[in-house]
């Protein structure tokens, strides 16, 4: 009985591959697997520079933060504030500019 399956099964295989069905059926299945793998491989490339990008992003703005905190303590901790300020932190370098506009007001740049 198995012979019978088998034998079966080889002349539709054999009759389908004449046609071209089965190679045609192949190509279109291979062409739709490479596809899907490219657009995988495309998502992935984006999503990991929009990380990178929000990793950047956040880096910069704690650096915003911390220069922003200095600079509030140097401010008020100096009687006369009226130089420029460098900070280093290990994200980068903030310089803060202070300049006076009035006797009550300080432009900090």
């Amino acid at each position: 009985m198995a012979k019978k399956k088998s034998a079966s099964n080889t002349r539709w295989h054999n009759y389908h591959n004449e046609k071209g069905y089965i190679t045609a059926t192949m190509m279109l299945i291979s062409t739709l697997v490479i596809g899907f793998v490219l657009h995988l491989c495309t998502i992935t490339e984006n999503e990991r520079n929009f990380l990178d990008r929000e990793e950047e992003e956040l880096r910069k703005e704690s650096l915003i933060v911390l220069g922003m905190k200095d600079t509030i303590s140097y401010i008020q901790y100096q009687a006369i504030p009226l130089q420029n300020r460098t900070f280093s932190y290990q994200e980068g370098t903030i310089e803060a500019v202070i300049s006076r506009t009035s006797e009550h007001e300080l432009i900090v740049n």
